[in-house]
């Protein structure tokens, strides 16, 4: 196999890859020389191996591969008495299932941090099946702590950084600076939870009695689509959204 890559004697982490990838799984790798970038990229013999006229390519009895991460896969594949890929192939295959579904969560929260389902602004069967298959996940084998980046690393460094803020002075909140209020939103909340008949006798007029108006300010939106609020937990839903961007 030759790696038709710019000057060998040269630092190229792309290149490095395969290269080191070989040495490990001992498969020998003949390396062009003389190859000039911006002119043997050009060649029509070049083009024909990758059309895109990037290095390096690996030329071998299969066909050119080319893609520095993909040479380096394929190199290793080219001998099996190697730990490249793992210990043994459960190990490789166990190692690849957390990585996609570590990639997945990713996505996932990344969309669900600012939407509130995963399609348009209602329930969908996309958001009934995805359910359904990180149920048995987190039932059967993750655990709260399995999506967190770095594990243990990651909390170690997060320990660090809680002590170094831990010396240092802490802002003040400017809400500090306050008088507090007369007003317990915990005994609100309590009654809010435990009101089940005269909701509007009993649970509204409750929030006004206690309402201060030294310590609190109430806002009003108006909804544009008020026709769709047909359905109590749907609307729940949409507010919790909406309160949940705004923090």
């Amino acid at each position: 196999m030759a790696l038709v890559n710019p000057s060998f004697r040269e630092i190229n982490k792309n290149a490095y890859k395969a290269r080191i990838a070989a040495e490990y799984a001992s498969v020998q790798l003949q390396l062009t020389p003389n190859f000039e970038m911006g002119v043997s990229n050009k060649t029509p013999q070049f083009l024909d191996m990758n059309p895109l006229g990037k290095v390096p390519v690996l030329e071998t009895p299969d066909g050119p591969v080319f893609e520095s991460n993909a040479i380096a896969r394929y190199v290793a594949r080219q001998n099996n008495n190697n730990t490249l890929y793992g210990s043994s192939l459960i190990q490789y295959a166990e190692e690849i299932a957390i990585t996609g579904l570590k990639r997945a969560l990713n996505a996932l929260n990344t969309h669900l941090a600012s939407n509130t389902y995963l399609v348009g602004h209602s329930v969908t069967l996309a958001d009934i099946i995805t359910t359904c298959n990180l149920y048995v996940g987190f039932t059967v084998s993750l655990s709260r702590a399995s999506p967190q980046k770095g594990g243990q690393e990651g909390a170690r460094k997060a320990e660090r950084r809680s002590r170094r803020r831990g010396t240092q002075a802490k802002p003040k909140n400017p809400l500090d600076l306050l008088p507090p209020s007369k007003m317990i939103l915990d005994d609100w909340k309590r009654l809010y939870s435990n009101t089940k008949n005269n909701f509007r006798e009993v649970a509204i007029k409750g929030f006004w009695d206690m309402y201060d108006p030294e310590g609190y300010s109430l806002w009003f939106c108006d909804y544009k689509y008020n026709d769709e609020n047909t359905v109590s937990f749907v609307t729940l839903n949409k507010v919790g959204g909406f309160l949940q961007r705004m923090i």
